[in-house]
């Protein structure tokens, strides 16, 4: 396919950031690469979001608008990827932004690989840092992408990747469930047949105070090991290797929801039942070199702590 005739859809999923809109739009419209599909899906938002995406859209006429009643993350990108009509698919959330030449870069070397992962910058709006894979851009299998994104050394943010469209034919993400990213990310993955690294950052997140992953909740630490549950049962049959280190997620995730119900009466039953299962394999696993010692040390602190 010649580079100027790739086409990437862009879905952005927009609530409530009227704040930091404008910042992200801008940052896509003004892509040095021009070839893009801009799809915002306003999700209910109660401020001037929705206004905001309306008054770029009579702007530039690649950016589509969708107005939906709120359903969350997933209903959004799931609304977007219905639509989309890319050969390649770039996830951003409305309150980040990227570099000016993210795209350009893209199209130049993705060439025939189904999936492209990038380094990115964490900023809090005043300092920023690289976060860095690795010094050399180099080829993956997938079975060695799952093992680093086991290891947390690949993360599960749809936005450090570039997607192949074809590769969510009958994958969508779960609805009603934070952390849909990760509860995907290896069925993408698995159905890859060339994957790419690329050692450069172009997208920069801002690490809001007020985001999922800060707060905390019985729901989001259930989400949590639902998911990392769903991983493992897909691991243990397709890549028992890269299985033995996903235990990692979950006996974490348990020990977690373990000091959550600890102090609450509601919950005694269940934090029972965890409390006898995750410290019954905590023995059983305590010289297994596959559970980290950082894992062993938090469930310990979580348990008794």
């Amino acid at each position: 396919m010649e580079i100027e005739k790739v086409k990437i859809s862009v879905i952005i999923p927009v609530y409530n950031v009227e704040k930091y809109l404008k910042r992200c739009l801008d940052s896509v419209v003004n892509q040095t690469y021009k070839n893009l599909e801009i799809i915002l899906v306003d999700d209910g938002s109660a401020d001037n979001s929705g206004k905001i995406c309306d008054e770029y859209a009579q702007k530039d006429k690649r950016i589509i608008v969708i107005h939906k009643e709120n359903g969350g993350v997933s209903s959004v990108r799931n609304k977007g990827l219905d639509i989309c009509t890319g050969d390649y698919v770039s996830f951003i959330d409305s309150d980040d932004w990227l570099e000016n030449c993210f795209y350009e870069y893209v199209v130049n070397n993705v060439k025939d690989n189904d999936l492209l992962i990038f380094d990115y910058h964490i900023t809090n709006g005043k300092n920023s840092k690289w976060i860095k894979y690795n010094n050399a851009e180099f080829e993956l299998t997938k079975e060695k992408c799952l093992m680093e994104l086991t290891k947390a050394k690949i993360q599960s943010y749809l936005w450090v990747m570039i997607f192949k469209r074809k590769l969510f034919y009958n994958i969508r993400f779960p609805q009603n469930r934070n952390y849909e990213d990760q509860a995907i990310m290896h069925l993408l993955i698995d159905k890859c047949q060339k994957i790419k690294y690329c050692n450069k950052a172009f997208y920069n997140y801002y690490q809001n105070p007020k985001g999922i992953t800060h707060t905390v909740n019985y729901k989001n630490y259930r989400d949590f090991l639902y998911v990392n549950i769903l991983r493992g049962r897909f691991l243990k049959k397709k890549y028992p290797k890269v299985y033995e280190y996903h235990l990692n997620y979950i006996y974490s995730a348990i020990a977690k929801l373990c000091w959550l119900y600890k102090n609450d009466e509601e919950y005694v039953i269940r934090y029972k039942f965890l409390h006898k299962f995750i410290l019954s394999r905590l023995i059983k696993n305590i010289f297994n070199t596959k559970i980290t010692l950082r894992t062993k040390i938090k469930v310990i602190l979580y348990l008794f702590f």
